[in-house]
């Protein structure tokens, strides 16, 4: 097909990877299941890795979470979500987004 390999290992490491996990930083961060992860390009740019997050755009992403939180609170999101049966096909999300915000909610506190 005309491609050649160059670096095997981190086509490897990209298509493969758990983005949380293998991330330094985002294994134990709070705000991993709402987070949209840094540009591998940009990365390797600005930190010489491209799977070391940077700083910056964490704490822009963290703002942006901690904003929505906030907001859904004010409007009664998180309060529907409490409220659906457990035979609503979205139940398990639902409580799945709740713990997130709760983690999160604690590591603000």
């Amino acid at each position: 097909v005309g491609i050649e390999e160059h670096n095997p290992q981190m086509a490897s490491r990209i298509l493969f990877q758990d983005s949380i996990l293998c991330s330094p930083g985002c294994d134990c961060c709070p705000y991993s299941y709402f987070c949209l992860r840094g540009c591998y390009g940009s990365q390797k740019e600005t930190e010489n890795d491209p799977f070391m997050p940077i700083e910056s755009v964490c704490r822009l992403f963290k703002g942006k979470i901690n904003f929505l939180i906030d907001k859904y609170e004010v409007l009664g999101v998180w309060d529907v979500l409490r409220k659906l049966s457990p035979a609503n096909a979205r139940f398990e999300s639902a409580q799945e987004t709740l713990r997130a915000v709760e983690k999160i909610k604690e590591a603000r506190a």
